[in-house]
């Protein structure tokens, strides 16, 4: 569902402004699973009193719903009053970039740089229930070539950033289709660690990011890391050369590569060892680093629907703790089984697109 808050005078008609609990509680009776609250012709004074009423009166009804804000995006150009301590205590993720995604690579690259430029403060605001949205993906829009798509699709994995898709999944071309579909990516995206990875080596036109990842040590002392080496070039291929010791991974037993796009078992490297990647101009190379120590769990089938319709479920962490205090954010949304239903039990998994999974605390 989505609302515009519209706490303006000027627009009486249209505002939800002094109707907050009355459209809570219709939402709640439409069994509404998502509400994204946009804030346009807003009174920016308003931000943190119209936000934080809209959370209560949506934690009021009692049926758990998603709760998207546009909160620090009106504040983009004053960054000083984004306080996102508040903002989390408030919404289940937000939208804190503007212009809005397009299948654009130009438009792609402008939220790539401004969560790159301001990762310091993201990454630490980042986690289970409350996430930064770096907008919709757009992968299966011919605007976009299939290297840009998965660029896209990887730049959000590595920020465990939800991802919700904006396309005609009845009329998708097989090789997007395949992007969306990919379990190791997914998996990555959907790490339960919940950590936004980081920028940590730029030389010429790539831009390598590192996101800590399962499987972990129970201290979280030894992990995994999902690696993506960003090729902003329009016209070059890129040879990128580096150690894994640059990157920060310096475990001492070594780590098993796996390449996440084409699952190629690419070895195992010491810390010291020369990696050597091939870079497609406005692409990525995309790898898991395990360290060998660890023996990766079998992969499991992430998503329980067959049907072709798309499904939002939610499990919120919201403002306050009444007695529906949740602890995180899913989505899952369902690419149609080609199969038949006689197959669907063999089938592989359908799309799970997800910020990150958990339970409710009832």
């Amino acid at each position: 569902m989505y609302e515009v808050s519209t706490w303006d005078a000027k627009s009486p008609d249209i505002r939800s402004y002094g109707h907050i609990e009355t459209d809570a509680q219709t939402f709640a009776d439409w069994n509404v699973d998502y509400l994204k609250f946009d804030g346009c012709n807003i009174d920016l004074n308003l931000l943190p009193i119209g936000y934080a009423q809209m959370a209560q009166a949506l934690n009021k009804t009692g049926r758990p719903i998603v709760y998207s804000c546009s909160w620090p995006a009106y504040l983009v150009n004053q960054p000083e009053k984004v306080n996102y301590t508040q903002i989390g205590q408030f919404c289940n993720l937000w939208r804190n970039f503007m212009p809005d995604v397009a299948a654009d690579w130009s438009i792609i690259m402008k939220i790539i740089d401004y969560y790159t430029e301001n990762q310091n403060k993201l990454i630490a605001a980042n986690g289970p229930g409350h996430w930064h949205d770096p907008d919709m993906i757009v992968v299966g829009d011919p605007r976009l070539t299939p290297d840009q798509s998965r660029a896209q699709m990887t730049m959000w994995s590595i920020w465990s950033a939800p991802l919700i898709m904006s396309n005609d999944l009845r009329n998708i071309d097989p090789i997007y289709k395949d992007i969306l579909l990919n379990k190791r990516v997914i998996a990555v995206d959907q790490d339960p660690l919940g950590i936004m990875g980081r920028l940590v080596k730029k030389s010429g036109s790539t831009s390598i990011y590192v996101k800590k990842m399962n499987p972990c040590d129970e201290n979280h002392e030894t992990c995994s890391y999902a690696v993506a080496i960003l090729n902003r070039s329009k016209r070059d291929l890129v040879t990128e050369t580096f150690t894994l010791a640059e990157l920060g991974l310096i475990h001492h037993s070594g780590y098993n590569i796996l390449e996440l796009w084409n699952g190629k078992n690419m070895g195992t490297f010491k810390s010291e060892d020369t990696y050597s990647a091939k870079v497609p101009p406005t692409g990525v190379h995309f790898f898991k680093a395990t360290p060998k120590i660890f023996e990766e769990n079998a992969e499991k089938p992430c998503c329980p629907y067959s049907d072709g319709v798309a499904a939002v479920v939610a499990f919120v962490r919201m403002s306050q703790p009444t007695p529906l205090s949740f602890s995180y954010i899913f989505f899952a949304s369902c690419l149609k089984d080609e199969t038949g239903p006689k197959r669907r039990a063999n089938a592989e998994p359908c799309l799970c697109l997800i910020g990150a999974s958990g339970r409710a605390n009832l």
